[in-house]
């Protein structure tokens, strides 16, 4: 028969197994609370990756034109600064004329509102025989509850209306920012893009954006 093992290695055995559970159940802990802090910081950083995205596309699309103008000699800074100007000034004529237009359109519904009631009150009356009157439809709206609900609730959405206002006028003005720093250092960028790339094709890609840099769509094409 053999003999048999010796007790004295049982508990330390048995505290070993202890010590490497409790490791792992502190490493555990330890990748959920990395995993929720991760997650809590995506949801919070979402809005700013979307409008860097934004400004990632937004400064491809004016590339060719800044690429254009720097290759005659004008410094790339001035020439995405000028062609943002011409960018906003037409964003800026457009949206003018299209609000003429609908400013025209709520004037003449305005002024053309009574002739549109009286028609409205003279179909009801000789569809239904009816005896209703301009006046009186007026002062029953005028005098309505959900009438003076709808004043209410539109003038405690004033503050609503203009903070979201304000979030979309900071949003532009963040897609812009990152926009302009593209678009300006675009051969760096390129550059900082290229040295994380094989050294195999960090030739040819920047080789193809500093021959082509009217192109950026198809750099990006073939960086991917």
């Amino acid at each position: 028969m053999g003999t048999p093992p010796p007790r004295g290695r049982v508990p330390g055995g048995r505290r070993a197994d202890a010590a490497l559970a409790a490791r792992a159940l502190v490493l555990a802990l330890a990748l959920y609370s990395c995993f929720l802090l991760g997650n809590w910081a995506f949801h919070q950083l979402v809005g700013l990756l979307v409008n860097i995205l934004l400004a990632f596309f937004l400064a491809l699309a004016i590339e060719p034109a800044v690429g254009r103008m720097a290759a005659r000699g004008m410094r790339r800074g001035l020439a995405t600064f000028l062609v943002f100007l011409a960018v906003l000034v037409f964003g800026v004529g457009f949206v003018v004329l299209l609000g003429s237009m609908l400013a025209g359109q709520i004037v003449d519904m305005v002024e053309n509102f009574p002739k549109y009631l009286d028609s409205l009150i003279k179909w009801i009356n000789d569809s239904f025989h009816t005896d209703l009157s301009r006046v009186e439809v007026q002062d029953s709206l005028l005098k309505s509850d959900w009438l003076q609900r709808y004043v209410q609730n539109s003038a405690s959405g004033v503050l609503d209306v203009s903070a979201t206002v304000l979030g979309g006028l900071f949003r532009l003005l963040t897609i812009f920012l990152f926009s302009f720093c593209f678009a300006a250092d675009g051969p760096r960028l390129r550059r900082a893009l290229c040295s994380v790339l094989p050294p195999a094709r960090q030739a040819e890609v920047c080789g193809r954006g500093r021959s082509r840099s009217t192109r950026p769509a198809a750099i990006c094409i073939r960086a991917a």
